[in-house]
């Protein structure tokens, strides 16, 4: 196998702009491509340091006329109550923080219902994990 990486998960949102607003505003991401697909305009996201991104697309449409499945997809932080704190004060809706046996982590969505777990992980526990 010759995979390296993973380079985008996908998630389908309504309006793009407000998305994007979420993304970079509220959870400080930055931007890694803005580009046209036979499909239409699609933007990648990613946290500060990394290079995997999500995928906002809004082109991603059912045959009932609805968008695509919602996206779910967990987040590593370095202090979560920290975010939790600071995406509490601009209005952000969270569940938690609680603490698992695989790290203290909290829940929020994104404004097309897409999940976004925030994990910090135990001090112990691999990538892997």
């Amino acid at each position: 196998m010759a995979i390296t990486a993973v380079q985008f998960v996908k998630f389908p949102v309504a309006d793009l702009e407000r998305s994007m607003d979420f993304y970079i505003g509220a959870l400080g991401f930055r931007v890694l491509i803005d580009d046209m697909s036979p499909f239409g305009r699609y933007v990648v996201v990613a946290p500060r340091d990394s290079d995997t991104g999500i995928a906002l697309v809004h082109f991603d449409v059912r045959p009932d006329g609805g968008r695509g499945h919602p996206g779910n997809i967990q987040i590593l932080s370095d202090d979560v109550d920290a975010d939790v704190e600071c995406l509490r004060s601009i209005g952000v809706a969270v569940s938690g923080p609680t603490t698992t046996p695989w790290g203290h982590m909290a829940i929020l969505a994104d404004p097309d219902g897409n999940a976004i777990s925030v994990l910090q992980r135990q001090a112990s526990d691999s990538i892997s994990s």
